[in-house]
């Protein structure tokens, strides 16, 4: 009898290793999960300052007097208006959440590319402490509200675009 009630003690105390080990690994896997969204993020806002820093480059190539900006992301790739070869980018950066090239566009009422913003669901783990060229991005409820542009009006950071359209 008394051995019987050593091998349920052996066995509860297995039981529990088992849970807490699980416990463990849960907590890894979040923190882990974590901190892949961090890089994530990370990764889109240095890809959002490389398509604004392509799209000034666009406007302030501009032929004459009105700096329009793109009305394609292809015309940051190859700049037709200028003679000779100009790329603003070198290729369509892919989205680090969504993993493919395509991007919502916030459009001037002319038809102009004016933002970039990524097409992924959820929430930023960074709500604040930009640098002061992203301020905007403050508080922003979602990631489709981090529009990257050379010079967004107010209204287009503070909400998700009126105009949402993907490009590839």
């Amino acid at each position: 009898m008394v051995k019987v009630r050593q091998r349920g003690l052996a066995l509860l105390l297995v039981l529990l290793a088992v849970a807490v080990i699980g416990l463990i690994a849960a907590n890894a896997l979040q923190a882990g999960a974590q901190v892949t969204r961090r890089d994530a993020e990370e990764e889109l806002l240095h890809v959002g300052q490389t398509f604004r820093q392509a799209m000034l480059s666009y406007v302030n190539t501009t032929p004459g007097q009105a700096a329009l900006g793109p009305r394609s992301l292809d015309e940051l790739l190859r700049d037709a208006r200028v003679p000779g070869l100009r790329r603003h980018l070198r290729q369509i950066p892919h989205d680090p959440f969504t993993g493919r090239n395509d991007w919502g566009l916030h459009r001037s009422p002319d038809g102009q590319i004016i933002g970039v913003f990524s097409l992924a669901e959820g929430q930023p783990i960074k709500r604040n402490g930009f640098e002061p060229a992203l301020a905007r991005l403050n508080d922003a409820p979602n990631y489709q509200a981090w529009v990257f542009g050379p010079a967004l009006p107010p209204a287009a950071s503070a909400s998700r675009p009126a105009a949402v359209e993907r490009q590839r």
